[in-house]
């Protein structure tokens, strides 16, 4: 009896141990301090894409660093492996942190990197939807990235909401409405090009059928 447990106490202090290991793994991503990050990568390979405990929000390394802005981190977790869908406790991977947080530089290298910006989290929303709910000029910053890689603007919730649906932006507001009349536009070039037909410059006189 004694012997299980001292085996007990054992396991739990080791487990602890490694607890505390990867908290202070994502403590270090947090504070963009990639020398140390890579040191204690370096020590347990591991440790990159292991979450962390509730007192981290169940973070891992590359979340961690997206939601605080630590750019530096960001790049060296993908040059190095991260898992790109370990997101945090809730579910929320690394695009949705980004569009919470407004952080428009981080999602130039989440695309660069094949990372999905149109992801349905369990509760209906995508990246989108969560950058049109801030209220910052950083967030309306990470709005026009997803929509000049291809983003639509009206894309929809699982309910059927739309972004603009949310916000209280103005700017954010101003932006989609901007890229959806633009968005009509070249529609309707698109159109007029399969037809064989052509939209007339200004000025241009278009002949009566009789002179053709």
């Amino acid at each position: 009896m004694l012997l299980l447990l001292l085996l007990l106490l054992v396991v739990c202090f080791v487990h602890s141990a490694a607890t505390d290991d990867i908290d202070g793994f994502v403590n270090m991503c947090r504070k963009n301090d990639v020398a140390t990050v890579e040191q204690m990568f370096r020590a347990n390979p591991s440790i990159l894409n292991i979450p962390g405990s509730a007192g981290v929000g169940g973070q891992g390394c590359l979340m961690s660093a997206t939601l605080v802005g630590a750019i530096d981190v960001v790049r060296w977790c993908l040059e190095n492996g991260a898992d790109m869908t370990v997101g945090e406790q809730d579910g929320y991977t690394p695009f949705h942190g980004a569009g919470f947080q407004g952080r428009a530089d981080i999602a130039k290298i989440l695309l660069k990197h094949g990372l999905n910006p149109s992801d349905v989290h369990k509760d209906g929303f995508t990246p989108l939807h969560r950058a049109c709910w801030g209220a910052e000029e950083r967030h309306t910053d990470f709005v026009r990235v997803l929509l000049d890689n291809g983003v639509l603007p009206d894309e929809m919730a699982s309910d059927g909401s739309r972004p603009c649906d949310y916000t209280r932006n103005t700017n954010t507001a101003k932006l989609i409405k901007k890229t959806k009349r633009g968005n009509k536009v070249k529609s309707s070039k698109i159109k007029a090009s399969d037809t064989g037909t052509s939209i007339p410059k200004k000025n241009t006189i278009i002949p009566n059928s009789d002179e053709l």
